[in-house]
């Protein structure tokens, strides 16, 4: 008997959830797009011309010292 209540009330708060979700007066519809677009826009920039603010600098030369650290430790 228990049980079944258990799972009479975890469906019942399954129905009111989707309820709540598709009735539209707890609905907030807004247009964020254009807000969407321009925050990923920025992002973006920042990534493409920031690249290298991002990590520290790696180039040929500073490999062998890495391989090296790693080596070290090992």
């Amino acid at each position: 008997m228990f049980l079944y209540r258990w799972y009479k009330s975890i469906f019942k708060l399954l129905g009111d959830f989707y309820e709540q979700m598709t009735n539209p007066m707890y609905s907030a519809v807004a247009d964020v797009y254009a807000f969407m677009f321009i925050c990923d826009l920025i992002t973006f920039l920042i990534t493409v011309f920031g690249y290298a603010s991002f990590g520290p600098s790696v180039s040929s030369f500073a490999l062998p010292d890495v391989y090296r650290k790693c080596i070290h430790y090992v």
